[in-house]
C-alpha cells in the first residue's frame, strides 16, 4: 500500500487489482477508483501521476485522475514480480528467483531494464538487500 496526499493505493491481491481509496476524510474512506490487473497484485508504489503495481509483471498505471486509472505500460521481469519501489524515474522490482531489477520508467509506455543485482539464492524478498551492484546492458 502507498498513500499519496488524499489517496491510498492498495494492491488487493488475487483478482483484486489496484484499489484507489480517497482518505481526505480519515473517518470515512471511500473507494475512488479501481484498475483491474490480471495477476495477483502484491505490491504498489506511487510517484507523480503513476502507480507501479507488482502482479507478476509490473503494471504502470496512469493515476492522474484517481477516479479513472488507465494502463500506461508494463515491464516483464524474468520471473514473477512480488514487490516494487520507485525513486525518481527508476522502479526497483523484486521478482521471485531473479534478485533485484532496476527499470527506467522515464517513458512509461516503454520501460527499460538498466541494471540488476543477483541475490545468492535468487530471492530479493528473502534476505535484506546487500550492496547494490548495477550491471549495464
Amino acid at each position: 500500500m502507498a498513500v499519496v496526499e488524499n489517496y491510498a493505493y492498495i494492491a488487493d491481491g488475487p483478482g483484486g487489482g489496484l484499489r484507489i481509496v480517497n482518505v481526505s476524510d480519515p473517518t470515512a474512506p471511500a473507494e475512488a477508483g479501481f484498475y483491474d490487473t490480471p495477476g495477483s497484485a502484491r505490491g504498489v508504489a506511487v510517484a507523480g501521476n503513476y502507480a507501479y503495481v507488482a502482479d507478476g509483471v509490473v503494471r504502470i498505471v496512469d493515476v492522474s485522475d484517481p477516479t479513472a486509472p488507465t494502463g500506461a505500460g508494463f515491464y516483464y521481469p524474468p520471473s514473477y514480480a512480488l514487490g516494487v519501489a520507485v525513486v525518481g524515474s527508476y522502479v526497483y522490482v523484486a521478482p521471485a528467483e531473479a534478485g533485484l531489477r532496476v527499470v527506467d520508467v522515464s517513458n512509461p509506455a516503454a520501460p527499460t531494464e538498466v541494471g540488476f543485482y543477483d541475490m545468492p539464492d535468487g530471492y530479493a524478498g528473502r534476505r535484506r538487500y546487500r550492496k547494490l551492484r548495477l550491471h549495464r546492458r
